[in-house]
């Protein structure tokens, strides 16, 4: 069931891309929901404080209820599209993401659709490392969590080839055709994956600063259901 009222929510989500915006933050017990949605996003909007890169289509990005679940529906297409939640949490603080997330069979490979979070060093020399993500906040690292083709590369973490700087580090949360069109509830410790990939930095200076969702070009429009992402210690 398609909520009303989703088309204005995401043309408003476009102009607030322009604009500067606070970042939300944790609260006293280091927990920040940072999408539902919950069953009066599209009457009540989303916060000022998201940012969008590229279009959103009509269609492609609606609030919907998926087995009873709200949910935001994302579906892929010619053109890709970034939307992400500014945040200022420390990573030592707040070092869990949890979310689920109910998928359609994309067929090979990676499913267009994935969470991203992207990292900031006090101290650091900000950059923009998402590809195409000039509205992104300012930030100089990245990672991509996506859903695989096969339920095997479960836990697999990936850095980026020399021949594609660009690219952001990948960990596979989940996959499988056997998995697809059924809701998992995930939780991935972000702490431990960035002492993974980049082991010599001071933790203790590094900061999240978005959480979001990227929308790649796929042929295939496999949507990718995602609800109740949550950063929380």
């Amino acid at each position: 069931m398609t909520a009303p009222g989703t088309t204005g929510l995401f043309a408003a989500l476009l102009l607030l891309a322009a604009c500067a915006a606070p970042s939300a933050g944790v609260d006293v017990e280091g927990k920040l929901d940072v999408l539902g949605p919950t069953p009066d996003l599209a009457v009540a909007g989303l916060p000022g404080n998201w940012a969008v890169q590229g279009r959103i289509a009509p269609g492609r990005a609606r609030v919907v209820e998926r087995d009873g679940v709200p949910a935001l529906r994302l579906t892929p297409g010619a053109d890709g599209f970034v939307l992400v939640r500014r945040v200022d949490a420390l990573l030592l603080v707040a070092p869990y993401l949890s979310w689920s997330w109910n998928m359609e069979n994309h067929g090979a490979g990676l499913h267009p659709v994935r969470l991203i979070v992207g990292f900031r060093r006090d101290g650091g020399e900000p950059s923009r490392l998402w590809p195409g993500g000039g509205a992104l906040p300012p930030h100089d690292r990245s990672l991509a969590i996506a859903w695989a083709d096969s339920a095997l590369a479960r836990g697999a973490l990936t850095r980026p080839g020399p021949t594609d700087p660009a690219a952001a580090p990948l960990y596979v949360a989940r996959g499988g055709r056997e998995n697809a069109n059924t809701w998992w509830l995930e939780t991935m410790d972000l702490e431990r994956a960035y002492r993974e990939l980049w082991p010599r930095e001071d933790l203790a200076r590094t900061r999240i600063v978005f959480i979001g969702l990227a929308v790649l070009d796929h042929a295939e429009p496999a949507a990718g259901h995602i609800s109740g992402v949550r950063l929380s210690r």
